[in-house]
């Protein structure tokens, strides 16, 4: 077999014939529940995402950057602020068609 023919068309960190990976996305996980949260963040980790993940509103509104995070995702409720009350903190942001 040829393994030294296919293994030498790299071009730029990816195969020959094979788009670049995709940039990277960030998620800002919210979710006081340790079982839940860990679930969502080894599946968004999995599917290429970089997760960002607090047990609480407030950490999560201190970190927050609009510039950093491409996608929230929160638990509807917790204790101190639901999920909704996270989302009117952060007002208006923009949407992002390509996640």
């Amino acid at each position: 077999m040829d393994v030294e023919k296919k293994t030498s068309k790299l071009e730029v960190g990816h195969a020959v014939g094979h788009p670049p990976p995709a940039p990277v996305k960030t998620v800002l996980l919210v979710d006081d529940d340790f079982d839940a949260q860990l679930l969502i963040k080894l599946f968004l980790d999995c599917v290429g995402f970089v997760v960002h993940a607090f047990s609480n509103a407030e950490e999560a509104l201190a970190k927050f950057d609009p510039k950093k995070h491409d996608l929230v995702v929160t638990d509807k409720s917790m204790p101190a602020m639901t999920g909704m009350s996270i989302f009117q903190v952060f007002g208006p942001v923009a949407v992002r068609p390509s996640l």
